[in-house]
């Protein structure tokens, strides 16, 4: 089963993702960038869905950590935000992100992307 990391500062965003994809991957949850760097470090995911906006660490350095460890240089990330600023969506982009979710998120369109990730 795949593995991804979920990052997000809501508690309830981080309980919806995990009940919304548990059936299809191992979700672990991470309430920062920050957590979620310490995560990484010690575990092998498959996959980063990710806040941008969040205490600590947001979603843009957390990308910028992790794209600099070796094994994570290519793996799949999603950004999930309220931002719908194409702005903000083309810095995710640099930073090697692999696709964009705009909240409020629908199931099977994360669902979706995820796998078509999976697949390419």
């Amino acid at each position: 089963m795949k593995k991804l990391l979920a990052i997000d500062d809501s508690p309830n965003m981080l309980f919806y993702l995990t009940k919304m994809l548990d059936n299809h991957f191992e979700v672990t949850p991470a309430c920062d960038g920050k957590e979620g760097l310490q995560l990484a470090q010690k575990k092998q995911f498959d996959a980063f869905i990710c806040d941008i906006n969040m205490p600590n660490m947001n979603g843009y350095d957390f990308i910028r950590h992790i794209r600099k460890i070796k094994h994570y240089e290519t793996t799949p990330f999603i950004f999930l935000t309220s931002e719908k600023n194409t702005e903000n969506i083309e810095i995710g982009k640099s930073l090697g992100a692999t696709g964009w979710i705009i909240k409020p998120i629908k199931p099977e369109k994360l669902l979706g992307l995820i796998l078509k990730i999976f697949d390419s």
